[in-house]
């Protein structure tokens, strides 16, 4: 049994210090402040952490040999359960072999080995520069909280990236 966490999660600005930034630029721009900005924001959403998780592993893994001396045999199944560190990704692995060898002549051994493998992953697409979870995690503004009040998936007034979590969804 094994457990994994994000190694690092990237240095981003808090809700304060992105409001701050965004006056500063609409200022800059010559444009009116939006009054959303003016108001008291404190951390806002850790967007990285909505969308981690310490994430265990298990492996299971059994055996079985015997023979004489003109038959041997060996048989082993393994059973790999993996949570991703990212929220809604797994993968899941079962393993079996079976090997068997037969002396029938001094000069002469026969045998086989037979395997099966059945893997079923839930992957999390990062092969997209603009809608994979971890980019978006780390585009989106921390003003934009995860859920609106009545629990519906909030999404962004400020940019056009999506909500990570809803994404995981």
């Amino acid at each position: 049994f094994s457990w994994g966490t994000m190694y690092k999660k990237l240095d981003l600005a808090t809700a304060k210090q992105w409001a701050k930034l965004r006056s500063e630029a609409y200022s800059n721009a010559g444009l009116p402040i939006p009054s959303d900005l003016d108001q008291t924001w404190g951390e806002g959403t850790d967007w990285q952490s909505a969308i981690t998780r310490t994430a265990a592993s298990m492996n299971h893994y059994l055996s079985f040999s015997g023979g004489s001396d003109k038959i041997t045999w060996f048989m082993s199944t393994n059973y790999n359960d993996k949570q991703g560190i990212v929220k809604k990704s797994d993968a899941q692995d079962l393993n079996f072999r079976l090997n068997t060898s037969a002396r029938l002549k001094s000069w002469l051994r026969v045998g086989e080995n037979i395997s099966f493998t059945n893997s079923i992953l839930h992957p999390i697409n990062e092969n997209d520069e603009w809608n994979s979870v971890m980019i978006e995690a780390i585009a989106i503004d921390p003003l934009t909280r995860v859920t609106k009040e009545d629990g519906s998936w909030e999404g962004t007034k400020w940019n056009t990236i999506n909500n990570p979590v809803a994404h995981l969804d």
